[in-house]
């Protein structure tokens, strides 16, 4: 049983299970996931589109349907008696179900630690109660649930795999090392549709701005997997920018972009990878906003800041984060080559801190050993 809750998950799970089926192609394996999962090989019990929500009161108002969804996995759960469990992040949903299965002792693999480091770090001493194994994907996580006696491997970060085997086909920075080529700015409005309808219109607010400032200047916008096309066409209707292109290779844009809008997640570590300069952006609902700022314990929220231990990238979050301030934050990396060195050299230290690729074959490998030992 294989449980992924939003796209991220869906992206690493797909590859854990195409590395379990390497191993030995006679596991079935069941449970929620995305599309690439199910290609992959998962039998889906669930869509992750019926959980993918984030944030206090985004969960309150979709609680009847994510309670019913996790009792029918439960009742699944004791049907299908599966031999291993992977849980994959999604800790909320995720740690009310392993709660409510433990009297099957079912062994428990969790892939992807929930952000305990920066808040709830109750739920370490939870979780090691729960799981049999923990696979991290920052080395910072290890000491966090071996205090608590919990058996912790550090697998390094999976997005490694994609941008080693994205490289091996590609030339990236082509476009940004030729010099005459105008400059692009580059759109990541993130993988919700939340995520879309309240910061994607203000990228688009600070890209008129900036256009006006720098009229050559192109502008492309990613498109996730879990995002319909029309959505981010709607909002580019309500602006000026003519011939913005949207696109779905999103490493591409990562790697071309002079300058990139990024919200944050996991594709600000994607970026800093690319060594392309960038601004981290969030906004959310304002009860989220006040919840989390009561209950976060560290002062950047931006991965690729936690990462480096310091602040490399500039966050606006919230308020700050208005089309005038995004404006008047990127626009120095255009025209100032001392600022975008200066944070280019910053990311160049990011790659060392997430270990070696192979992080999807590695937590297989645990996976296999821990059916055998049972």
């Amino acid at each position: 049983m294989m449980i992924a809750g939003e796209a991220s998950g869906d992206v690493h799970g797909a590859k854990v299970i195409k590395e379990i089926q390497r191993i030995d192609p006679v596991y079935r394996i069941i449970g929620i996931g995305g599309s690439r999962m199910q290609v992959a090989g998962q039998e889906p019990l669930y869509n992750i589109e019926d959980l993918a929500v984030m944030g206090f009161w985004e969960v309150l108002k979709n609680l009847r349907r994510i309670k019913k969804i996790l009792w029918e996995l439960i009742r699944l759960t004791h049907q299908e008696k599966p031999d291993l469990i992977i849980l994959i992040d999604y800790p909320g949903f995720n740690l009310a179900y392993a709660k409510r299965i433990q009297s099957l002792k079912i062994p428990i693999l969790y892939y992807i630690s929930p952000q305990v480091w920066a808040w709830h770090a109750s739920r370490v001493r939870k979780i090691a109660e729960l799981v049999q194994k923990m696979a991290v994907i920052f080395p910072f996580e290890i000491s966090l649930y071996e205090k608590c006696g919990l058996e912790t491997i550090f697998v390094g970060h999976p997005i490694l795999e994609d941008i080693e085997e994205y490289k091996k086909d590609n030339a990236p920075g082509q476009a940004k090392r030729e010099t005459d080529s105008p400059p692009v700015l580059g759109l990541v409005p993130g993988s919700r549709i939340q995520e879309i309808n309240r910061i994607l219109p203000v990228m688009l607010n600070a890209a008129e701005l900036l256009k006006q400032k720098i009229p050559q200047l192109r502008i492309k916008i990613s498109c996730a997997p879990t995002i319909e096309r029309n959505r981010i066409e709607r909002w580019l209707e309500k602006n000026e920018l003519k011939d913005t292109m949207i696109t779905d290779e999103h490493y591409s844009l990562l790697s071309e972009s002079t300058f990139l809008l990024v919200t944050s997640g996991t594709a600000t570590l994607e970026a800093a990878l690319f060594r392309t300069p960038f601004l981290v952006i969030y906004k959310t609902s304002f009860l989220t906003w006040f919840l989390g700022r009561l209950l976060i314990r560290i002062k950047q929220i931006g991965l690729v800041n936690i990462v480096a231990g310091k602040p490399i990238v500039p966050e606006l979050i919230q308020a700050n984060a208005s089309a005038q301030k995004i404006f008047e934050t990127a626009y120095p990396y255009f025209c100032n080559m001392t600022s975008r060195q200066r944070m280019i050299e910053g990311l160049a230290g990011i790659q060392s801190k997430l270990g070696l690729s192979g992080a999807s074959r590695r937590v297989a490998a645990i996976a296999v050993a821990m059916i055998d030992q049972s």
